[in-house]
């Protein structure tokens, strides 16, 4: 039997700006936000913190989104729990890099 895999993705960061919110015409409404996750660590070369900040734009629709424009802020810790699929096909691991490895 085949390994099903998770396509999970949680984010943990903060609002660079408020909500942006719009309307569909079927009345839905849609928020898009933009979230900062940071990441520090300590170069091994030189002993200094290093810090790296990655944005990523986040869409939310329906009473989610009305409750997100209501009380999120610019500056408002947010976090996102949400399968995907990426805009661009499946996720291919030899591309995948982080400051202290690759994968």
């Amino acid at each position: 039997m085949a390994s099903r895999g998770v396509n999970k993705v949680i984010l943990v960061g903060n609002l660079g700006q408020d909500p942006e919110v719009r309307y569909m015409p079927n009345g839905g409404a849609v928020a898009n936000i933009t979230l900062a996750t940071s990441e520090s660590w300590r170069d091994k070369a030189t002993g200094e913190m290093k810090e790296q900040t990655e944005w990523h734009r986040v869409v939310l629709f329906g009473k989610l989104a009305e409750v997100a424009s209501e009380y999120l802020r610019k500056g408002s810790q947010f976090i996102s729990k949400v399968s995907c699929v990426p805009a661009n096909g499946p996720i291919n691991p030899a591309r995948i890099a982080t400051p202290q490895k690759s994968w």
